[in-house]
């Protein structure tokens, strides 16, 4: 395989100044064509009418000059640009009759920036030219939030719309440069437009567009790595389109935020148990899916059952490790199993319950104790499902090779089985009767209505 080209290599071939040139010059006219609007929105130059007509024709000019140089070879890079720039400007152009000056309703300029997004794509497909692609796409996603003042749900349709429009030459020719510019800026917009949202309660509409983020973005993936196994940017992208859903729950009560989170979960999982996708995709996707679940778990359960679930879903994923040989669930349920731990000596069984009498955590409830009983449990059992998982996977030697594995679980083990002990005793003790000693360190002074000795000796 020869040697990958340096960028000084590049840039040192004949022609390759010029070319430079003419990018550069093509970004900085779609910038002149932004600032240009913007500028005359604040000094009131034409009516709204006029900028956009004028916005059109302009565009509507270089792309038809860009057309007319493709002819001739020599020319060709500045047709690329101009052609980039048209369809750019054009794009904008669109956004700001819908979004600015309400000429198009928000679905009909959906429509039209879809169109307008298409027709550039199937221009650079026609002409074999990522370039193009990507310099239509590019301009398009970076300009856009300068048009629409902010990132808004409208700005994060068009750019889904841009995804969309650009989704099919993705999967058809292998340009990463194409999956990037239009896979990502939407995941990006929704993160923010979530983040500005975040003070108002329940913002269904942003809530709506990042589940929409999110569910493009997965097919997305999927349409590209069934296509390209190898294709890295499908990778990035599976992982990253959880994420506008994610954040949204920010903006949504408990139920509904479990709800979303828990449904990502269940996608992404289900996509990391088909055997015939790539390993690395499944990967990817069943990493990001076990944070959703964790998240979904985190959400919806609160108090000392947390740790319980969070257990026993790190022990449903050593049984499915050792089941289908799988590393990343193996990993998976130590993390879980790790995250439920300190869970555990924190909050369902605290390490002040082992080393303090019991009068000094009065506090705590029988359900408490009741939780902290299932927790240990759960504790211990995970702590044998996991060195078991990784002996049948091959990954953990036996006890007189590999000792300190098998140790650390034991210590686990012991710590689980000592909580279900406490946690029992405590709980038979608090639902007897109160003794003399119960009720207080002191001896017995007088009779208590409590104290089952003071009662028995007055019958």
């Amino acid at each position: 395989m020869p040697p990958r080209e340096t960028l000084f290599q590049k840039l040192s071939k004949d022609g390759a100044g010029s070319k430079l040139l003419a990018w550069v010059g093509g970004a900085i006219t779609v910038l002149g064509l932004v600032m240009l609007m913007v500028l005359a929105i604040q000094r009131g130059w034409l009516g709204p009418l006029p900028r956009v007509v004028g916005g059109a024709v302009l565009s509507s000019a270089l792309i038809g000059i860009g057309m007319w140089l493709h002819r001739n070879p020599a020319g060709r890079t500045g047709a690329f640009a101009l052609a980039a720039t048209g369809f750019a400007g054009l794009y904008l152009d669109v956004i700001a009759a819908t979004s600015l000056y309400g000429y198009l309703p928000p679905f009909a300029g959906l429509v039209v920036g879809l169109a307008v997004a298409a027709a550039g794509v199937v221009l650079a497909l026609r002409w074999d030219s990522q370039t193009l692609a990507v310099g239509v796409v590019a301009a398009c996603a970076i300009c856009s939030p300068i048009i629409t003042d902010g990132f808004t749900v409208l700005l994060v349709g068009f750019l889904l719309v841009l995804k969309t429009a650009s989704t099919p030459v993705q999967i058809q020719r292998n340009w990463p440069g194409l999956a990037i510019a239009g896979g990502f800026p939407p995941i990006i917009a929704s993160l923010l437009a979530t983040a500005s949202a975040i003070p108002a309660d329940f913002e269904w509409t942003v809530v709506g567009v990042a589940a929409t983020a999110t569910v493009v973005g997965i097919a997305v993936a999927l349409f590209t790595i069934r296509k390209r196994p190898a294709d890295i940017v499908a990778i990035a992208l599976v992982a990253g389109s959880a994420l506008p859903s994610l954040f949204a729950t920010t903006l949504l009560d408990r139920t509904a935020a479990s709800v979303l989170a828990g449904a990502v979960a269940a996608v992404l999982l289900a996509i990391w148990m088909v055997p015939a996708l790539p390993r690395a995709f499944s990967t990817a996707a069943g990493a990001t899916g076990m944070l959703a679940l964790f998240q979904t778990t985190v959400v919806a359960l609160d108090g000392n059952v947390r740790a319980a679930i969070v257990l026993a879903e790190a022990i449903l994923l050593a049984f499915l490790a050792a089941r289908l040989g799988k590393k990343s669930a193996l990993v998976g349920s130590i993390a879980f199993g790790a995250l439920g731990f300190l869970m555990t000596i924190t909050q369902a069984v605290p390490l002040t319950w082992l080393l303090d009498e019991p009068r000094f955590f009065r506090q705590a409830s029988p359900g408490d104790y009741a939780a902290g009983m299932v927790t240990s449990l759960m504790l211990a059992a995970f702590a044998v499902a996991v060195p078991w998982a990784a002996a049948r996977m091959k990954l953990l030697r036996p006890p007189a090779e590999n000792p300190f594995g098998w140790i650390m679980a034991g210590l686990v083990v012991l710590y689980g089985a000592a909580g279900l002990v406490l946690c029992a005793a405590l709980l038979c003790r608090r639902t007897r009767p109160a003794s003399c000693s119960d009720t207080r360190s002191s001896p017995c002074r007088g009779p208590s209505p409590r104290c089952s000795c003071c009662s028995r000796a007055s019958t």
